[in-house]
């Protein structure tokens, strides 16, 4: 299946104060990328692993959209991990609704063949109010949402990277990779002028 048309518009007006917290993407070749990352258990703390996140996230497409909903806002790619499948159970990455503010933004980058069920609005309520908008991921795709919106992965994984003011991470654990030239170029080629990474290299301290 052909992936769908991704339109910048449009997933802005859906992130803005106004919109439905969420924009979702049929895509046939994330999809393949995420399998191909199964295949290789996950590990993106290598060239490939950089790569992957580089050519599916930190694109031409996806970028604005990331830039966009910060404004002004310098933000960090401050958390990348696979989520597995917990039915029934919904989830945000950011709690506390409209104080909690705009500060977050997560990318979801879904497997072939998932499920997924998505509250709309609930990013500006402290619980969810609307009935779940579901969407099967028959070839995979990818979903940007406020990290307060609340989802659930109904079947299937996903690989989630999340977004956030340097404020919000402060007391986050960085992302260590082997220290090594070849990933230390890698990350320098990754982000913009409004966009970091919470990547260290080395041995995480104790």
């Amino acid at each position: 299946m052909a992936s769908t048309a991704f339109s910048e518009e449009l997933a802005n007006e859906c992130l803005s104060e106004q919109g439905l917290g969420f924009f979702n993407l049929k895509d046939s070749v994330v999809g393949d990328g995420v399998r191909e990352m199964e295949k290789r258990d996950f590990v993106f703390g290598t060239e490939d692993g950089l790569e992957f996140g580089k050519q599916h996230i930190l694109n031409s497409r996806v970028m604005p959209v990331i830039e966009s909903f910060f404004g002004d806002k310098i933000c960090v790619l401050a958390h990348w991990l696979r989520y597995s499948a917990y039915p029934g159970h919904p989830s945000s990455f950011r709690l506390g609704g409209p104080e909690a503010g705009r500060l977050a933004l997560v990318v979801l980058l879904i497997a072939k063949g998932s499920r997924m069920t998505y509250w709309i609005d609930s990013h500006r309520y402290a619980l969810p109010v609307t009935e779940g908008k579901r969407k099967k991921h028959d070839d995979g795709g990818l979903t940007i949402l406020d990290a307060r919106l609340q989802f659930v992965i109904e079947e299937g994984f996903a690989i989630a990277f999340e977004f956030a003011t340097p404020e919000v991470i402060e007391t986050w654990p960085k992302m260590y990779l082997p220290d090594i030239p070849e990933l230390k170029q890698k990350v320098a080629d990754m982000g913009s002028s409004k966009i970091r990474t919470n990547f260290a290299f080395g041995v995480p301290k104790a």
